[in-house]
C-alpha cells in the first residue's frame, strides 16, 4: 500500500511537469478523451481535467464557417458563374461530438494558432459544396444577384438535410446561416444585366410618358365637353322670344339717348350706333 502511494505521488509529481497530463475545457468547448486508441464517449465538460494516461482532444461547439472560394456551378440558364464565394456557418451539438468523433476519423479539422478542433469541419464544407451546386442551377444567371437572398436559404436547408439524411451524423450538426458573399457572372452576362436594367428603366420612363399623356387627353376632353355643354346650354337660351326681348330693349334704350343713331336697312335690318 505504501509502495502504491509512493508511486501515485511520484506519478503526480512527474505529471506536473509534463503539459500533456491535464488542461482546461474553455467555454464554448468539449472535450473528447482517448486512452490506448480508445475513444470515450463521454464527453469532457467544462473546467479543469486530468489526463495521466491518456490525451483529451478541444472540440469548439460555438458557431463556426467555412469558406468556399472559386466555386463555377452552372446556372439554370446553362451558363457558368465565373467565381462564387460563399460562407457556411454551423455549430455542434454538445453531447455529440465524442460519438461523431468515434465514427467519423478525419472529418473535424484543426488550423494553425487554434488550440481546438472543429467537428466536422470538412464532412460539413463538403455537403455544403455539393448543396451549392445543386440549388444554383435553380436560377438564372441574370437573377442570381437579386435572389441571393432565396439561394442562402436553400444552401442552408439542402446541406441540414444532407446531413439529417445520415443517421450516424443526425442530431449532430445544425447549418445556422450561410452568406454569399460574391456572385462575378461572364462577362457577357454582366453586360446583359446592364442592358436589362437600361431597358427597364426606358420602359418606366415611358410608361410615365404614357400616363401623364393620358391624363393630359382627359383634361383636354373634360375641357372639350365642358365647353360644348356650355355651348349646348347657351343655345337653348337664345330662343326667339329672348332675342325678341333683347331687341325691344335695346330700341328702348336707344329712344331714351340723344346720342344713339337708330338705322333701318332696306331688309328691316336696325343697326344702332351710340356715341
Amino acid at each position: 500500500m505504501k509502495r502504491m502511494l509512493l508511486g501515485l505521488i511520484a506519478a503526480l509529481t512527474l505529471c506536473a511537469g509534463l503539459s500533456g497530463c491535464g488542461g482546461v475545457i474553455n467555454t464554448g468547448e468539449v472535450g473528447v478523451r482517448t486512452t490506448m486508441g480508445d475513444v470515450s464517449p463521454q464527453e469532457e465538460g467544462q473546467g479543469v481535467y486530468l489526463a495521466i494516461f491518456s490525451h483529451v482532444d478541444h472540440y469548439t461547439v460555438k458557431e463556426t464557417s467555412i469558406d468556399l472560394n472559386d466555386l463555377t456551378p452552372r446556372a439554370k440558364d446553362k451558363l457558368t458563374v465565373k467565381d462564387l464565394e460563399v460562407s457556411v456557418y454551423y455549430r455542434a451539438v454538445p453531447g455529440m461530438v465524442a460519438k461523431f468523433a468515434m465514427t467519423h476519423a478525419g472529418q473535424s479539422g484543426a488550423f494553425e494558432g487554434e488550440s481546438f478542433w472543429r467537428p466536422g469541419y470538412h464532412l460539413v464544407a463538403n455537403l455544403a459544396k455539393a448543396a451549392i451546386y445543386d440549388q444554383v442551377p435553380k436560377f438564372d444567371s441574370l437573377d442570381l444577384n437579386q435572389k441571393r437572398a432565396e439561394l442562402e436559404a436553400d444552401i442552408v436547408q439542402a446541406t441540414q438535410a444532407a446531413l439529417d439524411a445520415d443517421p450516424s451524423v443526425k442530431g449532430t450538426f445544425v447549418i445556422t446561416r450561410v452568406v454569399v458573399r460574391k456572385i462575378q457572372t461572364d462577362p457577357a452576362i454582366d453586360n446583359a444585366i446592364q442592358q436589362t436594367v437600361l431597358a427597364q428603366q426606358q420602359l418606366a420612363q415611358k410608361e410615365n410618358q404614357a400616363q401623364v399623356a393620358r391624363k393630359d387627353a382627359e383634361i383636354a376632353k373634360i375641357r372639350a365637353e365642358g365647353q360644348a355643354n356650355a355651348n349646348d346650354q347657351l343655345q337653348k337660351t337664345l330662343t326667339p322670344a329672348f332675342l325678341q326681348h333683347e331687341y325691344n330693349q335695346a330700341l328702348q334704350s336707344c329712344a331714351s339717348n340723344d346720342h344713339c343713331t337708330m338705322v333701318i336697312g332696306q331688309s328691316g335690318n336696325t343697326l344702332l350706333n351710340v356715341k
